[in-house]
């Protein structure tokens, strides 16, 4: 048994390491280069769940206000965005999304700045992706009158996909909120350590947390 640093790696290595190898796998999923001299680096791991952000959408929804006897007495609008997430599997196993959970780092109010996004989708096979369905970020807006066009263009360019409403943003992947899982042949390894993640939309930035 070889002692690394004071550390006891074997009781930490995967039971089908190579004896011959001098890098090996850990059950959690990481790699470690076995040095000659008796020390020990770990590997960067390339196998990632990649998930990018694309194809914004301008949403505005209109809800006339009714009082009791069915009088129009204002107008609730709920100008936004929506955003297309693509997951990319480039780990070896089967992933299994059953929620991915974003928040914009503008406050929208409600239960419009964190978004829990569910899905029933089968698992993503290894090289495969998932696009998620597009759930709105929605700033809403309350007015005693109907806005004209000039209006409405004005919210949607403050609230939704433009330049001057996401530069400085931005779009966090919640970890605490996502939910993903390998099949048991996968060890210890969690999803949530692999998660990256890119913006394909000018001005507005996104992270994992």
């Amino acid at each position: 048994m070889k002692l690394f640093n004071g550390m006891i790696l074997l009781t930490f290595l995967s039971i089908s390491m190579n004896s011959n190898a001098e890098v090996v796998d850990l059950l959690d999923g990481r790699s470690v280069d076995l040095k000659l001299d008796g020390t020990y680096a770990f590997v960067e791991n390339n196998k990632q769940i990649s998930v990018s952000v694309s194809n914004c959408k301008n949403e505005v929804r209109i809800e006339p206000k009714k009082d009791d006897f069915n009088n129009i007495v204002g107008y609730a609008y709920f100008v936004g965005f929506s955003l297309q997430y693509k997951i990319i599997n480039q780990t070896d196993f089967p992933l299994v999304v059953r929620k991915l959970g974003t928040e914009f780092s503008r406050d929208y109010g409600m239960f419009y700045t964190l978004i829990k996004m569910p899905t029933y989708a089968d698992p993503i096979e290894p090289g495969k992706n998932l696009v998620m369905k597009r759930d709105p970020h929605l700033f809403y807006v309350k007015t005693n009158v109907e806005l004209n066009d000039d209006q409405v263009e004005a919210l949607t360019l403050k609230h939704g996909c433009s330049t001057e409403n996401f530069t400085g943003q931005t779009i966090f992947i919640d970890t605490g909120v996502t939910k993903m899982k390998f099949p048991p042949d996968a060890g210890n390894l969690d999803p949530m350590d692999l998660i990256s993640a890119v913006s394909e939309i000018e001005g507005l930035t996104v992270e994992v947390r």
